[in-house]
């Protein structure tokens, strides 16, 4: 498994290389590139220095870095990488062109002001990456993913296809997690439809279906019921939209950034 880990060498970030690594070790055959981009500045004599010794610093760290991460786990595959680019733009199409089969990276939770401005890398990541992004909170330590919730929406249970794309990606994992199927729903009981449940895919793995009362929004719905069951992570399909889609769009996949408690892997939805 190729597993991509963009840094900016915060404690969040760090802590996201370790759980990347931990996850790369349980996989058992496992490749991780760190990538740090930096902003590219003003082409003037004063801002070109200024980069050059950014550049060197950047460097330095990624030494660090790999050295720190060496001590603690010696066999891992680590490659490192610098770029002067916008993380932004020039990730998601890096992470294509490399095939990773996963993005790892930390999270503080998305800033309401930080979103209307100049948004979350993280955010931006799982939006644009068209592979799977593991987002994973300060803190929080590596553990297998063993027992998984899965928020659905209705557009999500009429795709059987999605369940091919998670089906792929454990079988990269080489675990087969419980799948705990959640619809938020404060109206009325929802039943995944006979096409889905009898997916072959699905007949592979254990798996629950819960419909959960709305409690606030989407996001504390399923963060307060993976805390229920003991969950390791949240899972969420990501539709891809155009931009207009996305003004006037609510995302609970940006909801649940913001209320980042666990783990929370993100499929990329592509409509045909």
């Amino acid at each position: 498994m190729k597993i991509l880990c963009p840094t900016d060498f915060s404690n969040t970030s760090i802590n996201a290389i370790d759980f990347a690594v931990k996850l790369s070790e349980n996989v058992g055959d496992g490749e991780i590139e760190i990538l740090h981009c930096l902003e590219v500045r003003n082409r003037s004599d004063v801002f070109k220095k200024i980069d050059g010794i950014m550049a060197d610093r950047a460097t330095e760290d990624l030494h660090d870095l790999v050295n720190s991460t060496k001590r603690s786990d010696p066999d891992v595959t680590l490659k490192t990488t610098l770029f002067k680019a916008s993380p932004k733009t020039f990730i998601p199409e890096y992470a294509l062109k490399h095939d990773f089969d996963l993005i790892v990276l930390g999270s503080s939770g998305l800033n309401a002001v930080k979103d209307m401005t100049i948004g979350s890398l993280t955010e931006t990541l799982a939006r644009k990456a068209t592979c799977p992004v593991l987002c994973i909170p300060p803190m929080v330590r590596f553990d297998k993913l063993e027992s998984l919730v899965i928020g659905l929406s209705q557009d999500c249970i009429e795709k059987t296809s999605l369940l091919d794309a998670m089906g792929g990606f454990f079988d990269l994992l080489g675990q087969k997690p419980l799948l705990n199927f959640a619809i938020v729903d404060s109206a009325q009981a929802t039943h995944l439809p006979n096409a889905f449940v009898n997916s072959p895919v699905l007949k592979k793995y254990e798996w629950n279906q819960a419909n959960i009362k709305l409690e606030g929004d989407v996001s504390s719905s399923l963060n307060n019921f993976a805390g229920e069951i003991s969950a390791d992570a949240v899972v969420l399909m990501h539709k891809q939209r155009s931009f207009w889609d996305r003004i006037f769009h609510r995302s609970v996949m940006k909801e649940e950034l913001f209320h980042l408690e666990y783990p929370l892997l993100i499929f990329p939805w592509f409509e045909s």
